[in-house]
């Protein structure tokens, strides 16, 4: 097994914290796991990817991700290339991959799987808002478990544990139940 992800958000909005806890999830189930962020701009807002790769072997690679089997969109608008800057969002998806996105309904881009769940509402839900952004890394975890299965709920709800022990434990219950909402909701566009 040999899983790549591409996680595709703004400042802010903790994506490379949800690459860290898949990561943290992928060692809970016995796999070795690599996450890491590239910045753009650095700053609130602006357009930032993040990584991460799950393997049942040992990861060599240590580069970005340009052939993904998953992309998990933070924002609907990042899905428009214009917005991004960087790139499609389904550029150099493996003919099989999946795009997890935080929508409501199926943006215009050409990857064959798109799944979608309403995190943005999931995580206001939750009261998983910091400042003037909603976190919606853990219910866009949670449909990325039931789609992809490369790592299981409750190996996810310990990453979350284990994250969030101390001073930000009170973040823990709203994670998980966010996580478990985005697992139940998530649909294929």
């Amino acid at each position: 097994m040999f899983h790549e992800v591409k996680f595709i958000g703004r400042g802010g909005q903790g994506a490379v914290t949800t690459a860290e806890l898949l990561a943290s999830a992928a060692f809970f189930e016995g796999l070795c796991a690599t996450a890491f962020p590239f910045y753009g701009a650095e700053r609130r807002g602006a357009p930032v990817r993040a990584y991460a790769r799950i393997s049942d072997k040992p990861i060599k690679r240590h580069s970005a991700i340009y052939h993904p089997d998953s992309v998990i969109v933070f924002d609907l608008r990042l899905a428009d290339a214009r917005e991004m800057e960087i790139e499609e969002v389904d550029e150099g998806l493996k003919p099989d991959g999946v795009v997890v996105i935080n929508a409501r309904k199926k943006p215009l881009i050409n990857a064959k799987r798109v799944v979608l769940v309403d995190a943005s509402r999931i995580a206001s839900e939750e009261g998983l808002i910091v400042g003037e952004f909603i976190l919606v890394g853990t219910p866009l975890l949670g449909a990325f478990s039931k789609v992809t299965q490369a790592v299981s709920l409750e190996a996810l709800k310990k990453a979350i544990k284990e994250k969030f022990a101390g001073k930000k434990e009170k973040f823990i219950e709203k994670n998980i139940q966010a996580l478990i909402k985005g697992y139940e909701s998530a649909i294929e566009a």
